[in-house]
């Protein structure tokens, strides 16, 4: 008879039985307490420990690489992108500017170009988060063009038309 089978009307052993998992991962999540909760660390267990850490090295913290997020680009974005490099013109993508991050800049011809999701940028917070930005811009003597990501869409051929106009480069 192999106990791994199922008969009828037989009740298997460890019907009812809650099973206690001790394993590291679980051992706090389940209401467990620890063994050392509540006992105060020995001075020399605490010495042993900042011996420990003064041996590691820890890794070069900069407020820049903690708090900044790395940007995610739009389609819309890709797409404007995408023709700008087909004409050969140098841009930058994403580049930080202080208090915001331009979408696409021309640092030479000091011009800002945001790329702006209809839904997002609609909302009260964003408004004047992008009013902000516009004034600081143009206090530092940059011209802004902001464009819908539909109106990239859209009309993708105008908007290169717009931004080409600024730098006084040939239309296409």
């Amino acid at each position: 008879m192999s106990s791994s089978k199922y008969y009828k009307g037989h009740i298997p052993w460890n019907k009812g039985v809650k099973r206690i998992h001790l394993s590291p991962r679980t051992e706090f999540k389940r209401g467990h307490t620890p063994w050392n909760k509540g006992i105060p660390m020995k001075e020399e267990s605490k010495q042993k420990l900042s011996k420990a850490k003064l041996g590691k090295k820890l890794p070069a913290v900069s407020k820049s690489n903690v708090t900044r997020k790395i940007p995610k680009v739009s389609f819309p974005e890709k797409l404007l992108c995408k023709k700008l490099e087909e004409l050969n013109i140098y841009f930058v993508p994403q580049y930080p500017f202080e208090i915001t991050l331009v979408d696409i800049a021309f640092p030479d011809k000091q011009l800002a170009v945001y790329v702006d999701g209809v839904y997002w940028h609609s909302l009260p917070g964003y408004k004047e988060r992008d009013l902000r930005a516009n004034n600081f811009l143009q206090s530092k003597n940059w011209k802004i063009l902001r464009f819908s990501d539909i109106e990239v869409l859209t009309n993708l051929l105008d908007c290169i038309t717009k931004i080409l106009e600024e730098l006084n480069v040939c239309t296409i």
